[in-house]
């Protein structure tokens, strides 16, 4: 079905016309009122003089009345086609189609002959998938998708962390304690029951062969940049997002800082050591917050990403013959993409920087499973801020639309680059194919 499409820009300059004219006719009833009751009684009784001005008041407050009655129509006419657009919506959808419970039953179908043909089988499924994008049924149910599975996700993205943390610990990393500081040790093996695991004898043994630069790529493809760190670090890094140097430095920070300011009521403490403390407990919280930063970004801008594809395919379908409202229904898309991962990313990181601090005041797995812990609650405080300040949204909707045109432009170039690889991929396909029916005369 169609929309109804208002031109905006038309209503606006026709309402700013009607105001000049209902200006004018104001002044000129002003005028006519100020002669009528200016004129001397004596000249206003000869040749009904009074009594014409009378009647030219009233015909032009007539006139003036149906202007601001016209100006009133012209301003409520946008709301009001929506309404008439949502009736129209409601109740002429094709006698298979539902607004809100969707399709009609299989058995009324039949009865209605829509499968009778390949025709009608083809015009119940435009009409179906119409429907569904009028209705912004796919983003809708993505959007719904995001905050119910996509939630248990990131919930067992951070206890798949957690447990990861905890279960190597089990095989060979450890963290010896000496003088109340930490320190990640790998060991060669580890007893399970009767079973000795020499986990930490093969890595060395990776290491130390042709194999090493092949398992280090495997484990953490920008391996160059952890020159100094060995195998068995990559992997813990792989499992948890942190080194396990960086996991025992937090800890060591914030409990020995904590020790200092509990000392603050029994003795003298010294501030220089104190400021030192913090200084070096606020660089590793940074340095978590870092280690989490990649993947909160990341996921939160493709799970957005395909939010808003979903949606400007929607807009497309539905505003596509009406260009200016297509941008500025893109842009607000894309403005709530980019607003929605700069909140719920940046949430996400301050979490996993604040719940790792407090966590590592329990060692280094506290430090593991803090940031785990917090990197989840902060998007989901996140995705509650956005949701809880439609104010905010608002604002960057507008400040996006500002940019209509340019973004418009950045969608237009990537679904042509889209569709020149299909078209490319297309090409490929049918080359190979005249290749294989000439191998086929060639070879009988």
């Amino acid at each position: 079905m169609s929309k109804i499409r208002i031109d905006m820009n038309q209503v606006n300059e026709i309402s700013r016309k009607l105001r000049q004219e209902a200006s004018k006719v104001a002044t000129v009833e002003s005028g006519v009122s100020s002669v009528k009751n200016s004129v001397d009684s004596q000249i206003a009784s000869r040749r009904n003089i009074y009594g014409r001005l009378s009647r030219a008041n009233s015909f032009i407050q007539s006139i003036d009345d149906r202007l601001n009655r016209l100006l009133n129509f012209t301003n409520q006419s946008p709301d009001k086609y929506d309404q008439a657009e949502t009736h129209i919506i409601k109740n002429l959808q094709p006698k298979y189609l539902d607004s809100k419970k969707g399709i009609s039953s299989l058995s009324q179908l039949i009865a209605d002959g829509k499968f009778n043909s390949i025709d009608g089988l083809k015009d119940f499924a435009n009409d179906f998938v119409q429907w569904l994008f009028d209705n912004n049924m796919f983003s809708d149910a993505y959007e719904k998708y995001n905050n119910t599975v996509g939630r248990a996700g990131d919930f067992m993205r951070a206890l798949q962390f957690i447990t990861s943390g905890l279960a190597m610990t089990g095989l060979g990393w450890s963290f010896t304690k000496t003088d109340d500081l930490f320190k990640f040790v790998m060991q060669g093996s580890v007893t399970a029951g009767r079973i000795k695991l020499p986990i930490g004898s093969f890595l060395s043994w990776i290491e130390n062969s042709k194999l090493n630069n092949v398992a280090r790529f495997i484990v953490n493809p920008l391996h160059f940049k952890y020159k100094d760190k060995s195998l068995a670090e990559l992997l813990f890094k792989s499992q948890t997002k942190l080194l396990p140097s960086l996991a025992a430095d937090l800890s060591n920070n914030s409990r020995l800082l904590w020790n200092q300011l509990k000392g603050m009521a029994t003795s003298a403490i010294d501030l220089g050591a104190v400021k030192v403390n913090a200084g070096a407990l606020a660089k590793n919280a940074f340095r978590v917050g870092k280690a989490n930063a990649v993947s909160a970004i990341v996921i939160t801008g493709v799970t957005e990403g395909i939010g808003a594809g979903i949606k400007i395919t929607e807009n497309y379908n539905k505003y596509g013959d009406d260009i200016e409202k297509l941008k500025e229904e893109n842009a607000k898309a894309v403005g709530n993409a980019v607003y929605k991962t700069a909140v719920v990313s940046g949430a996400s990181i301050t979490g996993a920087v604040v719940f790792g601090a407090v966590g590592s005041l329990a060692g280094p797995i506290g430090t593991v499973v803090g940031s785990s812990v917090g990197s989840f609650v902060g998007s989901w405080v996140g995705d509650v801020f956005v949701s809880k300040t439609p104010g905010v949204t608002k604002w960057v909707e507008n400040q996006a639309v500002k940019a209509k045109d340019t973004i418009h432009k950045g969608i237009e170039a990537v679904a042509n680059g889209a569709r020149s690889v299909k078209n490319g991929f297309k090409e490929v396909k049918e080359g190979a194919q005249n290749l294989l029916k000439s191998a086929r005369s060639v070879f009988g």
